[in-house]
């Protein structure tokens, strides 16, 4: 169970191996070769011959070589080892390998043993405040992505309930955030503090919306002036009529945003290309840019918000994240480790010795100073 991905994935998201007997049947002989004809292939090397039969003990049982290679194979496409991967390669990434896949299965016995069952409204329930805590920003991104596909935040969480193994992942997140998570949240008074302590560093962010013409730098000249004649018309649209905006965003822009209307939201400086971003910071509210060209190809900007300095309530999503996040490793290093103290759990590899540094040659002698010339 692998456990510390389960943050990066909002649940939305074993080789089985078959051994094949084939019938031993007698062929017939091959007529010889000519010597000179015949190559001997090399043998494969074998790539876990630095590796020792037993590669742990877990409450004094053994780990065996065979379960690490099942293992590694399990989690390779085609459960097949790349052929550039070498027995040094492989001896000096066994400790950390052994260890995490003991991890594993001590965190899978447990979750086994003290795993939440969810009915699917309590599944739903629980994704849903999984997808509010989200940042702002990322709801935001979230909730336009899913306007794209026509969907509701809820109408999405009922469809991800009807895959199988949605709730499954769910139990998995629930038992990570309950048991080995627990107590890493972070309060709005901490995220707060740490704000006001760094608020000079935050930046300044606007709120702007475009309509884009795509033309590849590269692009021919015949090409290139389409793309300008194209969005010089399209601003003297805008000009005549600067409240169709929108309307003609979605019917003009090459950009996603059209959906919304050219709509960008907030970023902040330095997100986005330096010729469109210093045309949107010099805007006033409600101002509408005239061409902009960008490597993209040709903008028109419209400032729906002026520019201003990220707010506490803002950053605040991001900010309890980023605090969160060395809590959560601390607190999965230290279930980690009490659970091997528990199981007796002792790694059998050790990862090969640093080559000795090479030597520096000693300092030459300083030569003799030369004898006094003879009177």
């Amino acid at each position: 169970m692998k456990f510390d991905k389960l943050y990066l994935i909002l649940a939305v998201g074993a080789l089985s191996v078959v051994p094949t007997i084939a019938a031993e049947t007698a062929a017939p002989a091959a007529p010889a070769a000519k010597a000179e004809e015949v190559k001997a292939e090399a043998p494969q090397a074998d790539i876990w011959s630095k590796i020792p039969e037993v590669v742990a003990t877990v409450d004094g049982k053994p780990v065996t070589k065979a379960e690490l290679i099942a293992n590694i194979k399990s989690q390779m496409p085609n459960g097949e080892i790349p052929p550039q991967v070498t027995a040094e390669m492989i001896a000096e990434a066994a400790p950390e390998m052994v260890e995490a896949m003991v991890n594993d299965r001590l965190v899978e016995a447990e979750f086994q043993a003290h795993k939440p069952t969810l009915t699917k409204e309590e599944a739903r329930k629980f994704m849903l405040s999984e997808f509010d805590a989200l940042p702002p920003q990322q709801l935001a991104m979230m909730k336009q992505m899913l306007s794209a596909q026509k969907l509701t935040p809820e109408q999405f969480v009922d469809k991800q309930l009807e895959k199988p193994g949605t709730i499954a992942q769910l139990e998995k997140l629930a038992f990570a955030k309950n048991v080995i998570f627990k107590g890493c949240d972070v309060s709005d008074e901490e995220a707060k503090k740490f704000y006001d302590a760094h608020v000079n560093e935050f930046p300044e962010v606007i709120g702007a919306s475009h309509i884009l013409v795509l033309v590849k730098p590269n692009a021919p000249e015949a090409e290139r002036k389409a793309a300008l004649d194209k969005i010089n018309r399209i601003a003297e649209e805008v000009k005549k009529d600067p409240a169709a905006f929108a309307e003609i965003a979605k019917k003009e822009s090459a950009c996603p945003s059209k959906t919304q209307g050219g709509k960008l939201g907030k970023f902040p400086r330095g997100q986005m290309d330096p010729e469109f971003e210093k045309a949107a910071f010099a805007l006033k509210p409600g101002e509408i840019s005239g061409v902009v060209k960008t490597r993209f190809g040709y903008h028109i900007i419209r400032c729906d918000e002026p520019a201003k300095r990220v707010t506490f309530e803002m950053a605040k999503g991001d900010l309890k994240q980023m605090l969160a996040q060395p809590k959560r490793e601390n607190a999965q290093r230290a279930y980690l480790e009490n659970l091997q103290k528990q199981h007796k759990v002792v790694i059998l590899v050790k990862a090969p010795a640093l080559p000795p540094a090479p030597e520096q040659a000693a300092p030459a002698a300083p030569a003799p100073a030369p004898a006094p010339a003879a009177k």
